[in-house]
C-alpha cells in the first residue's frame, strides 16, 4: 500500500502484524469476557457497569500515567458517575 502522507510512519510488515494484534486481541478478548460474564450477571446490570469503563480508564490515565484532564472530560466523567451511581451497581 502507498501512504504518501503517512507522517513518516514506517509501514513495513511488522507494522501490520502489530496492528492486527492490537485490533483483534483486545477486542476479541473483551467481547469474550463480556459474553462469559453475562452468564452470571443480568444484561441490564452489565450495561450499567459498562458505562463506568470510560470513567475508570480516565482515572487510571490521570493517576498512573499523569494525563491532564480538560474541563469537558471532568464534566463528562462526573455525569457518567451520576448516571451509573452506586445504587445501580450493588450486587443482588
Amino acid at each position: 500500500m502507498n501512504f504518501e502522507n503517512s507522517g513518516g510512519v514506517s509501514l513495513h510488515g511488522g507494522f501490520w502484524i502489530y496492528l492486527a494484534g492490537l485490533c483483534l486481541f483486545p477486542g476479541m478478548l473483551a467481547y469474550l469476557l463480556y459474553t462469559k460474564g453475562l452468564e452470571n450477571v443480568e444484561s441490564s446490570r452489565a450495561s450499567i457497569v459498562a458505562t463506568i469503563e470510560p470513567v475508570m480508564g480516565t482515572l487510571i490515565g490521570f493517576f498512573f500515567f499523569g494525563e491532564v484532564l480538560s474541563g469537558w472530560q471532568l464534566k463528562a466523567n462526573t455525569f457518567l458517575q451520576i448516571l451509573a451511581g452506586p445504587e445501580d451497581i450493588q450486587p443482588g
